[in-house]
């Protein structure tokens, strides 16, 4: 794993960002069940990370 200290390079970068955004996209798209299901701890907790 690379520390943050290091470098990436553009091809490792934009793999890491396209990562990101796809967790964050899977992630609002489990707030509405969390939300019918009333587990409002856990859907505040998700929207944090």
């Amino acid at each position: 794993m690379v520390s943050m200290k290091e470098e990436l390079d553009d091809e490792t970068r934009y793999a890491l960002v396209q990562y990101r955004l796809q967790r964050a996209k899977q992630t609002l798209a489990e707030v509405p069940v969390l939300r019918e299901q009333n587990f409002l701890s856990t859907m505040i907790l998700f929207l944090q990370r």
